[in-house]
């Protein structure tokens, strides 16, 4: 019993020194890995998220005022309907209470309301 288990300490000692050597030599290529997952490509436009957070919110801020843009065209709720889940439908409402309540009623735009009341 004792052979036994003592194969299992090595064993198991040598797979992790060899995970760890190779962690330790291939450690650029390992981070450019990881990096790579970090982009996306929508409609033809790549997307890419670092490791810099500032990067990173100027990204979501893009993003925002694209889908803010599309929301304040008339009638454009309707193909934007089946695109967005339930989840984000109450994540815009969310976002037009805020709105809502920090803009005065003569700052509001109209449209992107209306539209997002059609989605929801």
């Amino acid at each position: 019993m004792g052979d036994v288990l003592l194969s299992a300490i090595i064993n198991n000692a040598f797979w992790l020194v060899l995970f760890i050597v190779t962690v330790v030599l291939f450690r650029p290529q390992i981070q450019a890995l990881i990096a790579s997952i970090g982009s996306f490509s929508v409609a033809g436009g790549v997307f890419e998220f670092k490791g810099d957070q500032r990067a990173t919110l100027e990204s979501y801020t893009i993003l925002t005022n694209i889908l803010i843009e599309m929301l304040s065209e008339g009638g454009s709720a309707n193909p934007l309907m089946d695109l967005i889940s339930a989840a984000s439908a109450r994540q815009l409402q969310r976002f037009i209470r805020m709105y809502t309540k920090e803009l005065p009623a003569d700052d509001w735009n109209v449209e992107l309301l209306k539209n997002v009341g059609v989605i929801f």
